[in-house]
This record gives structure tokens, sequence and C-alpha cells, in this order.
């Protein structure tokens, strides 16, 4: 039999080790959902040496040598913010997280130490971050439970907002010269990078409240019509 190649085998066992430090930090750390301020599924991203779990009242660190808590944030825990959507790694270095609680601040903390970079976190949004942010160009496109997707450069300053309607619960996901991105209106958009302005809108059948996948030349989602949504060349279908 053909033996299985080394470097696959190596992955497979850091992805193993990833989802089986996901399932132990959401089942232990803190105790029980109720003690550590859970209410939400847990959003996980992981780099070489951490695996990062938004969950509940704290962002989790965890060394992936070892298994072992490297730092949480904040340092204690405040009912007003909550973590749900995963967090995310940006090539200067830095771990972005938003607030789903009652405050919604936009926080960038430095992946080693959880320490925040920014001299305040973001708080320039009236509703809640549901979703993760994409850098793309050193741009950060954060879209906000009250529909505007903002536009940050990496230093957390806000360049510009982008008024989408209704509430914005997926990531964006980009092309390269189009930012695309879905609402809970029943809305889909493409927004040109380089104007800033909304390229085109198509009406959906149902909210859709998940991320995109990006595919050649489409764009495929889910949506609550029941239906598998694509986009291709600015075209809807339907699978």
């Amino acid at each position: 039999t053909t033996p299985f190649p080394r470097s696959k085998m190596k992955r497979l066992v850091l992805i193993s080790l990833v989802l089986l430090t996901a399932l132990l930090l959401s089942s232990c750390i803190g105790g029980s959902s109720a003690a550590r301020g859970g209410t939400s599924w847990p959003g996980l991203a992981a780099d070489s040496e951490h695996v990062y779990l938004a969950d509940g009242t704290y962002i989790y660190a965890v060394n992936l040598k070892t298994g072992i808590e490297a730092w949480r944030f904040p340092a204690k825990a405040d009912s007003k913010v909550q973590f749900f959507a995963p967090p995310v790694l940006t090539d200067d270095g830095q771990l972005l997280a938003g607030s789903e609680g009652s405050t919604h601040p936009l926080y960038s903390l430095d992946p080693a130490t959880g320490k925040e970079k920014w001299t305040a976190p973001f708080t320039g949004a009236d509703d809640r971050w549901l979703a993760s942010p994409l850098v793309h160009e050193n741009m950060i496109y954060a879209p906000n439970a009250d529909g505007f997707l903002y536009l940050l450069d990496m230093e957390g300053k806000l360049v510009d907002k982008i008024d989408l309607g209704g509430p914005l619960w997926s990531s964006p996901v980009t092309d390269g010269k189009m930012i695309y991105i879905a609402s809970l209106d029943h809305h889909f958009h493409a927004i040109d990078i380089a104007t800033r302005k909304i390229s085109q809108t198509i009406e959906l059948a149902g909210a859709s409240p998940g991320g995109l996948t990006p595919g050649k030349g489409e764009i495929y989602f889910g949506s609550f019509s029941k239906k598998l949504e694509v986009i291709s060349d600015g075209e809807q279908k339907s699978l």
C-alpha cells in the first residue's frame, strides 16, 4: 500500500489538536457555560503557536505544544462584554475581535500576550459584532449588526462606513476587486473596493446569517430559504 505522506499526517495531527483544544476549553475552562458567562457558540482561530477561542466573557489563547492556557482577555470578566465571532489574525501581528455584549468595542490584541495593541478599541458602531472582520490590503472591513460595514485602517481609525440596510451577521469575502457580503434583510451586496460604493445588490429569498465561500468566479452561501445560494458573474442561482 502507498504510505500516508508525512506532511499530511502532521497537518491532521495539528488540526486534531486544535479541535480537541477547542472542545476542552469550551467544556472545561471556568466550569459550566453559566459560570464562565458563555451565551453562544465559541469562535476559533489558530496560528503556528496558539489556538484562540472566543467564548462568552473571554478570549483564550492556548499553547498548541503544551495545551496550557497562555493568556485570557480581559483579565477580569465583564458581563457587558461577550465574544462570539472567531478572532482574526492579521499579517502585521494583530488579533481582531469584536464584542457581542451590551457594549460593543472592536479590539486589537497582541496574539503573543493578549495585551491591547490599539490605544483604545473601536467603539463607533451602534450594535453587536456577530461576524469576523475581513482584512485586505491594510484595510479592515468590519460588519456590524447595525447594518453598516465599517472600514478601519490597521490602527483602528475609522476611514469610512457603508450603509447596507440590514443587520450583518456574516463575514465579508473578497476577490481582490469587490467585497461581497450578505445581510439579514434578504440582500447580497457587491462593493467596489476602489470606490467604496455598492456596485450591485441582489434580493434573496431568505435572510443569510452565515459566512460566504468564494469559488472560481462564484460565491456560495446559505440562507433561511433552505437553499444554497450561488452568485455567478453577478447572476443569482439557487441549488
